[in-house]
């Protein structure tokens, strides 16, 4: 690993100069709605076995009849006109589910996630479906983040 030879901090942004050069910018506080949603993890297909996102819910719909390793809260906000940003808690997560689903650094949908209508009102939406594809996770401290396709 190379060390950067000089670090810069102006105005909440870091630099590092290395053989690329790294900006790190921590973003204005901007004001958005962010709203809590019950996550069931597996594949539409498989009866919501194995991997990706089978359902997404509000918060007030009640999981339990379902796997509990299967489901977990995340925080999602609105992040562009066709992108919704996941945030989940790795301590609030199943180890086996946190493996199997974020364990390879990316979150993949096998097909298309419906989005419920109050969900989409209460985040200003049009959009009522989560697009399938492959989609990077990020790891920021005790949380992982994935901004997923509206379609």
């Amino acid at each position: 690993m190379m060390i950067p030879e000089r670090s810069v901090i102006n105005n909440n942004t870091l630099e590092l100069n290395t053989p690329k050069k790294i900006i790190l910018t921590e973003e204005k506080s901007v004001k958005r709605k962010q709203i809590s949603a019950n996550i069931l993890f597996g594949n539409p297909k498989s009866n919501c076995k194995g991997s990706g996102i089978c359902g997404v819910f509000t918060a007030s719909t009640d999981l339990a009849d379902k796997q509990k390793c299967a489901t977990t809260l995340a925080w999602v906000f609105r992040r562009s006109a066709t992108v919704l940003c996941f945030s989940f808690s790795k301590e609030k997560m199943c180890s086996q589910c946190r493996e199997r689903q974020f364990g390879t650094g990316y979150l993949t949908l096998t097909e298309g996630v419906p989005l419920p209508l109050d969900f989409c009102q209460q985040l200003k939406i049009t959009y009522g479906k989560l697009k399938k594809g492959s989609y990077r996770v990020i790891a920021f401290n005790d949380r992982l983040i994935v901004n997923l396709t509206l379609i």
